[in-house]
């Protein structure tokens, strides 16, 4: 994958749910409640984002990344800064204003990879002229 179909898939992902992924204990998650995804799961297989959820309360993305986990793929390896930030960014989105919280972070993101982020209307999730 490259950085631009990374931050695609996650942010449209992300955007469409229109919800934080959490457990019930209110943390984030790979893989939350009722099928949600962080933007970082919208990416990762459902084993993958099972393994790293089992492990992230202990270690950061980026050192299960860099670690011997069967399901890193190269493209992980390639761009673990973009993806430490897209967890950043749903991990610290407020949940109360999530979609405008999570657009303006996106934002950032993009221009700090100098990327360009997708035409989404915040209120329902949708891709504009798409």
């Amino acid at each position: 994958m490259t950085p631009q179909e990374i931050l695609n898939t996650s942010y449209l992902g992300v955007m469409k749910q229109g919800a934080k992924s959490i457990d019930r204990y209110g943390k984030c998650r790979y893989r939350g409640n009722k099928g949600m995804k962080c933007g970082v799961g919208f990416l990762l297989s459902d084993k993958a984002c099972r393994a790293f959820d089992r492990v992230c309360y202990k270690s950061t993305l980026k050192h299960i990344v860099q670690g011997k986990s069967k399901y890193v793929e190269e493209w992980m390896l390639d761009n673990i800064l973009l993806l430490d930030d897209i967890q950043r960014a749903h991990d610290e989105s407020f949940s109360y204003s999530f979609m405008e919280s999570i657009a303006e972070r996106y934002s950032e993101i993009a221009t700090k990879y100098n990327l360009t982020l997708p035409n989404v209307d915040v209120n329902t999730g949708e891709l504009i002229n798409g």
